[in-house]
């Protein structure tokens, strides 16, 4: 039985993955001399890490002009009968994959490590109804 906190990324028509680790930034412009917002919030990028090789559609997603909607899903112990229960998400739409990395080490249990870098259209956090928005313009 595991007990703690996990991360789990669940992307459309894919496995879900357990992430090793994960990172998302909100970032807003703010004057320097008065502290005053100086801009709307931005959607930051995405960090996922999991121990395995990627399957066949994450290589595709990755080398492709293609666009996935999902969410991280962080979960944490319910300390009554060890099972995971959803703590928050974030999710996001019109997502591309803008970087991989696959790692190996000979030391270790998986032996691979694979880092996505993911960034969205539209992103949001819990279970609010706000969203951050890019606006990209896509070809059609």
């Amino acid at each position: 039985m595991e007990y703690g906190y996990q991360a789990i990324l669940d992307l459309e028509g894919e496995e879900a993955i357990k992430l090793s680790g994960f990172s998302s930034t909100y970032t807003r412009d703010v004057n320097e001399k008065t502290g005053e917002v100086q801009s709307f919030v931005k959607n930051g990028t995405i960090y996922a890490n999991y121990e395995d090789c990627p399957n066949d559609d994450i290589w595709e997603w990755a080398l492709k002009y293609k666009f996935k909607n999902g969410k991280i899903r962080l979960m944490h112990t319910d300390s009554n009968n060890g099972t995971f229960i959803k703590n928050s998400e974030v999710a996001f739409e019109e997502a591309a994959c803008a970087g991989l990395k696959l790692s190996y080490s000979r030391y270790g249990i998986s032996h691979f490590l694979t880092q996505l870098i993911i960034t969205a259209n539209t992103s949001g956090v819990g279970d609010t109804s706000d969203k951050v928005k890019r606006d990209w313009l896509f070809n059609e």
